[in-house]
């Protein structure tokens, strides 16, 4: 029988392995979230601006819930589309 603080080492480092993969696990959740919030936050904007843009060209004035309403949701549309395809890559990664 081994004795006690050996027992606690080695449960310890079991313990402490998981504790690390959770938190690795929570690290990489972390960041594939930033980049879906960027990604919608950047697609929409970019968008709507366009949108603005021509709108302008064509002799209308700016309309802020016009802008909102186009940012809005291109940005969701295209947070989905980033989610889609970072969880596909990782797909591709894990059979690599």
């Amino acid at each position: 029988m081994k004795p006690n603080c050996v027992r606690n080492l080695a449960s310890y480092g079991i313990a402490h392995s998981m504790e690390i993969e959770n938190i690795t696990k929570k690290i990489i959740m972390k960041s594939q979230t930033k980049a879906i919030i960027k990604g919608g936050l950047f697609g929409g904007i970019v968008y709507a601006l366009g949108m603005a843009g021509f709108d302008f060209s064509d002799g209308e004035s700016f309309n802020v819930w016009k802008f909102i309403f186009n940012s809005s949701f291109f940005g969701i549309f295209m947070g989905f589309m980033t989610r889609y395809n970072l969880k596909k890559q990782a797909e591709k990664e894990k059979t690599e």
